[in-house]
């Protein structure tokens, strides 16, 4: 037999054994099993927001962010606490967990201080700097021992990983060395000067 009479001969099998197969599905009367798809479950309305309420500790900090950004002229914050810097296992800590709220219900946000002055001049100078190169800087003022210091910050950043990197870029950036403090909020009347 040549070599197109044996592929003929194995078509032929084949259609053969396809219709011994398929064909008594067909004609026995009970076709193709129909199957039911079941529906997709219908998702619930998510809840609406609700609006932050003004007299929480987290829009104060929201506002006080928005304020330190936004005043590139001046605007003090006058009575801040002193600016410690974070222990190296409280931000490892912070990086491990996350956002997170302070016990009166603010976020938990970090700032990274890069430098204090006696002259209020030179805090502004530092300030302008950065915020010209895009940095998100503020001065805090306080006074300590009697006499005023102006510290230069930027943040507020509510990830402690992305402020150390932060910290990292500016110490790379302008050789000072910045440590990663806790920004905080004065509270108004709270002032030392009265």
């Amino acid at each position: 037999m040549n070599e197109h009479g044996r592929n003929r001969l194995a078509g032929s099998m084949i259609l053969a054994s396809l219709a011994v197969i398929f064909l008594p599905m067909l004609f026995d009367g009970a076709g193709i099993e129909r199957r039911e798809v079941p529906l997709m479950p219908v998702a619930d309305a998510p809840e609406p927001i609700e609006p932050i309420d003004p007299t929480t500790a987290e829009w104060r900090f929201v506002e006080e962010a928005r304020r330190r950004r936004q005043d590139p002229t001046g605007g003090d914050v006058v009575g801040l606490p002193r600016h410690e810097p974070v222990a190296r296992a409280e931000l490892e800590d912070a990086i491990a967990a996350g956002p997170a709220l302070d016990a009166d219900g603010a976020p938990i946000a970090w700032s990274v201080q890069l430098a204090s002055f006696a002259d209020a001049a030179n805090a502004e100078r530092l300030r302008t700097e950065l915020r010209d190169d895009g940095f998100e800087a503020y001065v805090t003022a306080s006074e300590e021992g009697g006499r005023a210091l102006h510290r230069v910050a930027v943040g507020p950043q509510l990830d402690a990983d992305a402020v150390r990197r932060l910290r990292d870029q500016l110490a790379e950036r302008y050789d000072l060395e910045g440590m990663v403090v806790r920004f905080t909020l004065a509270e108004s009347g709270t002032d030392d000067d009265g």
